[in-house]
C-alpha cells in the first residue's frame, strides 16, 4: 500500500508506566492482521473479490517475518524461519523514529527503499496497531496494521 496522508489516534492502556519507545523496543513484532474498509478489490482467478482482511494474502512464508525497534532507533528487519526466496537477504537494516507527540511512528529501509509512517492507533505490552489511510482510484481506504509479540 503506498502512503499518501495518515491519521492517528492514542489509546495505551501502559502510558502511565511505560514510555512508547520502551513498548517498542520491547521485544520482536509480528504482523498478525491487516485490515482496511471500506472493502478493498482483490483479483484471485481472474475474479475480483472485496475484502477487509488483507492478511490473507500473506504467503505463509511470510507470517514469520518480525520487526526488532531497537533503543538506538535503528530497526532490523527479518525474514525469520522461512524465506519465500532464497535470494532474499535474511536481515535488513534501517531507522525509526517517534513523531515529537508520539502519534506517528517512521521507519527507513534504505537497502530496500523502504520509507513507511503510520499513526499509532494502539500500543501496549502485546500489541502495536498502526493506521494508514491511503487513496487508489478514487477511493479513500482506511488500513489498520496489527502486530504482536
Amino acid at each position: 500500500m503506498t502512503l499518501l496522508s495518515y491519521s492517528s489516534c492514542s489509546k495505551d492502556d501502559d502510558s502511565n508506566s511505560v514510555s512508547k519507545a520502551e513498548l517498542l523496543t520491547a521485544n520482536r513484532w509480528y504482523i498478525k492482521a491487516l485490515d482496511v474498509e471500506p472493502a478493498y478489490p482483490v483479483v484471485i482467478g481472474g475474479i475480483t473479490f472485496k475484502v477487509h482482511d488483507l492478511y490473507f494474502l500473506f504467503d505463509n512464508c511470510a507470517t514469520d517475518n518480525y520487526l526488532i525497534f531497537n533503543n538506538d532507533s535503528t530497526l532490523i528487519s527479518d525474514t525469520g524461519n522461512t524465506k519465500c526466496d532464497s535470494d532474499e537477504p535474511q536481515t535488513v537494516y534501517g531507522t525509526w523514529q517517534l513523531d515529537p507527540a508520539q502519534t506517528k511512528i517512521s521507519w527507513s529501509i534504505p537497502s530496500e527503499n523502504i520509507d513507511e509512517e503510520y499513526g499509532i492507533a494502539e500500543i501496549n505490552r502485546e500489541s502495536l496497531k498502526l493506521v494508514d489511510i491511503f487513496e487508489e482510484n478514487g477511493v479513500v481506504y482506511h488500513g489498520v496494521l496489527t502486530l504482536k509479540h
